[in-house]
């Protein structure tokens, strides 16, 4: 929001120091984020009279105009286009050496002489686009109605349109301050400055508006309070200048009288108002109802939407006119022909207006304050406003009285707040005068309240009895209350203070714990860690999860989706990473290796309490090309392998050895896709996680066209299958004293033989420290005296070592006897022929 302080300085008296009053506002809660001049670039620039406007000997279109601009002689007629400037004119001129922006580059430029159809022309007079006040360069500025009959030419002019402005960043909850009444009420309880009176309604009335005008609500919960005007023989034209440049300098674009007169009051009060045609209303009655099923409006932007029962319109006996607290309807606008106005105050459902303004993609300034929530009492101030100024400056005669619709007012809003319960919010005890000041000076009603015995005997402590003001929605505890009473003596008043007492006990949180243990452990692979979105859609989900998956564990929907693309709750974080791979390859990254630890949403189980599941996972992409060790991409890509590693490291890491089974799984191509289990002992084991090279229609559906290896844990899953020392720190063990042996040995086992299987076998022997696989590949008949169709052979090197002693020849040579043994026993592997 952008407010001049040309204007809010009507309502209350502002400091000198600018800076100073918005680091206040900002402390307290209303954020300025930038501070505006209006016109500190106008070098030159002034206020100057019109003498003498003359044709232009070469130019039909072109006219001669001599200005005074101060001093004994004016300065020599300059060339000017605009149709509307006239001898007498109050203008803004720019002469010889002045600084203007650019309106193309917006950089400064210095005027200089220029030869105009044959004419020389040291100067010009200015229009709005040429000040950089708005878009509008059709014709020049008049400064008739912003300056005093004892105006002087030559005034600089700044003094006279220039401004400072305050862009404000507001909270949802303060919808109060969207005007510059309720900022002014923040400005006078924080510097003390009174308020200056408001005036409101109009100075006569014409004939009543009883049985001209009606109105009707059919559904009081999305429509609170509605609110009809009539406003006759009124006439359409420009607004005076003084309300254009306030306008304008609020950010929107003056458009005529009436138009800019609603805006204003919107920006003056917050509660926006809305003018209809009243000629062009149907029988001058309009109902505020939901839409019907089929029904269409084409509102002021000329598209045409169709309706649903969802959306609450405003109509006549013809059908909607409006959507109710978003736009109004072009059948009923507001055009050059207009004569009579009925015009609409009204409150709104704040959900509703909302989901309205989402539906369209209309988030116009007035749906914006509706959605924010307003109260009912602020309509009829607003419309009295309205009429006041229409009839000063758009000629009309409002009609007596107004149509109220309010089918349920709502009561007044008390707080008590007990005296005790400030120093405990506060750390600090602010007198009862400074606490009552603040209050009072944000509008709030204050009774003190002595202790009195209770019912059953005992003391009732003193407090304060607090009325809540009609346009702080947001306030509705004792401790909202505390909170306004910090904000208006200040932040930084309140005293810093060790904490009192013992440290509450802190209850371990194993889900937590294991999650960044994980995050840390998957950065140390080699991981870039990135965060996801949580909703998704039906569709993503579909591209990763088989329909039965999607039936056993459906999507938690949103009530109030922001768009189909995050209408859900994700049940898996493979669609976020794989939107992210193929998000950096289009950025043009050479390779990609991305994981998240997060948490994903499952309904309920049966029988428990009916809450979703939130439950821990991690997931993980490996994509693209490899690296060499200088971190430049190589001809060769990366594969199973490279993202099985990162998966065995992260494991590894919190002290866990899988086991990879072939599994075939939704979303992943069959033949290169495992399950990673843990085992239980005794054989058993739990399934933790699943990886393997993501189908191309999956990669496909988030734009990925790379090859993609993807794994993904339940890290819920973990815990349940090692409860213990998962989340504690790493355990530490000493350095190896003595030295370790390395053999390698070459297998021939059966095709289907996991090689995982072959180094497990190897390592349960209490002398082998590691073995790891570093060869794979099929044989052919007659490679060996061994080999059997179908036969593959396995590289496999054993590391032995003792903890107590240097193994020696006979040691080793035992222990390889041993394992080749079991290897042959459980596997079927025997070493291969070398011959």
């Amino acid at each position: 929001m952008r407010v001049p302080l040309s204007w809010l300085g009507e309502f209350v008296p502002l400091p000198a120091d600018r800076e100073a009053l918005a680091q206040r506002l900002t402390s307290a809660g209303v954020e300025v984020t930038a501070v505006e001049r209006i016109g500190g670039d106008w070098e030159g620039v002034v206020a100057g009279r019109v003498l003498e406007v003359a044709p232009h000997p070469n130019a039909d279109r072109l006219r001669l105009v001599t200005v005074a601009v101060g001093g004994e002689e004016p300065p020599p007629p300059v060339v000017c286009g605009a149709p509307n400037v006239a001898a007498g004119q109050w203008i803004a001129f720019a002469g010889e050496g002045a600084v203007l922006a650019d309106p193309a580059t917006g950089k400064p430029r210095k005027l200089k002489k220029s030869r105009i159809r044959g004419v020389v022309s040291a100067g010009m007079v200015c229009s709005e686009a040429e000040l950089g006040l708005s878009g509008e360069h059709a014709g020049i500025l008049v400064l008739d109605d912003l300056l005093d009959a004892g105006a002087e030419p030559g005034t600089p002019l700044r003094e006279i349109l220039g401004d400072e402005v305050f862009v404000l960043d507001l909270t949802p909850n303060r919808a109060d301050a969207l005007s510059m009444v309720g900022l002014a009420r923040e400005v006078s309880a924080l510097t003390g400055a009174p308020l200056a009176p408001w005036h409101t309604e109009p100075e006569a009335a014409g004939p009543g508006i009883a049985g001209r005008a009606s109105a009707e609500i059919a559904d009081p919960r999305l429509c609170r309070r509605f609110t009809l005007a009539l406003i006759e023989d009124v006439e359409v034209g420009p607004s005076p200048e003084w309300m254009q440049a306030r306008l304008t300098a609020a950010g929107l674009r003056p458009i005529n009288n009436l138009v800019d007169i609603t805006n204003y009051v919107m920006l003056e009060c917050g509660q926006p108002v809305h003018a209809f045609d009243y000629d062009r209303v149907a029988e001058h009655r309009i109902i505020v109802r939901p839409a019907e099923a089929g029904e269409t409006l084409v509102t002021l932007d000329g598209k045409e939407r169709e309706l649903d029962p969802e959306r609450l319109v405003i109509a006549d006996p013809s059908g909607p006119i409006a959507l109710a607290g978003v736009m109004g309807g072009r059948d009923t606008e507001i055009t050059g022909d207009t004569r009579n106005l009925l015009l609409e105050a009204a409150n709104f459902d704040p959900v509703s207006v909302r989901r309205t303004a989402r539906r369209y993609d209309l988030f116009t300034d007035a749906a914006r304050r509706f959605a924010w929530g307003l109260p009912p009492e602020s309509a009829p101030i607003a419309s009295a406003r309205v009429c006041r100024l229409l009839e000063r400056h758009a000629g009309g005669r409002v009609a007596a009285g107004r149509v109220d619709a309010w089918p349920a007012p709502e009561p007044g809003h008390a707080i008590r707040l007990r005296r005790s319960r400030i120093p405990q919010v506060l750390g600090m005890a602010p007198s009862d005068e400074a606490v009552e000041g603040a209050l009072t000076r944000l509008g709030f009603g204050v009774e003190r309240e002595e202790g009195a015995d209770g019912a059953d005997g005992g003391a009732e402590e003193a407090g304060l009895s607090v009325t809540v003001p009609r346009w702080r929605r947001d306030v509705r505890l004792p401790d909202d209350l505390v909170e306004e009473v910090a904000r208006v003596l200040g932040y930084d008043d309140l005293p810093a203070a060790p904490l009192a007492g013992a440290i509450p006990h802190h209850s371990p949180l194993p889900a937590r714990a294991l999650r960044e243990r994980v995050r840390d452990l998957g950065a140390a692979a080699g991981l870039s860690e990135v965060m996801t979105y949580s909703l998704v859609s039906d569709a993503d989900l579909a591209a990763v999860l088989s329909e039965d998956a999607r039936r056993a564990a459906p999507a938690l929907r949103v009530a109030n989706p922001l768009g189909e693309a995050r209408d859900s709750l994700r049940t898996s974080l493979r669609p976020g990473v794989l939107r992210a791979a193929a998000l950096n390859f289009d950025r043009g990254a050479s390779s990609v290796a991305l994981f998240e630890v997060s948490r994903v949403y499952r309904p309920g189980a049966d029988g428990g309490d009916g809450r979703p599941e939130e439950a821990e996972c991690a997931a993980a992409v490996v994509a693209g090309a490899r690296l060499d060790r200088f971190g430049h991409p190589v001809a060769e890509r990366l594969d199973f392998f490279d993202a099985k590693a990162t998966l065995e490291r992260v494991l590894a890491g919190l002290g866990l050895s899988p086991e990879f089974r072939a599994v075939e799984e939704f979303g992943y191509v069959p033949g290169r896709t495992a399950e990673a289990r843990i085992p239980l002992g005794g054989g058993k084991s739990v399934r933790v996680g699943t990886i393997g090279q993501a189908a191309p229609a999956s990669a496909a559906a988030f734009g990925l066209e790379e090859e993609a290896f993807a794994w993904e844990l339940d890290l819920a899953a973990l815990l349940r299958a090692e409860p213990d020392g998962l989340t504690g720190p790493p355990a530490a063990s000493p350095l190896p004293r003595f030295p370790a042996a390395a053999e390698d040995f070459a297998f021939l086992v059966p095709e289907d033989t996991p090689a995982g299987a072959l180094a497990r076998e190897a390592e349960s022997h209490p002398l082998v420290v590691e073995a790891r696989v570093f060869d794979d590949y099929r044989l052919t008949e007659g490679q060996g005296a061994e080999a059997a169709p179908g036969s593959r052979s396995l590289g496999l090197r054993v590391l032995y070592r003792a903890p107590n002693r240097t193994l020696n020849e006979n040691d080793i040579a035992k222990v390889r006897r041993t394992i080749l043994k079991r290897l042959k026993s459980s596997l079927g592997a025997v070493v291969r022929d070398r011959a």
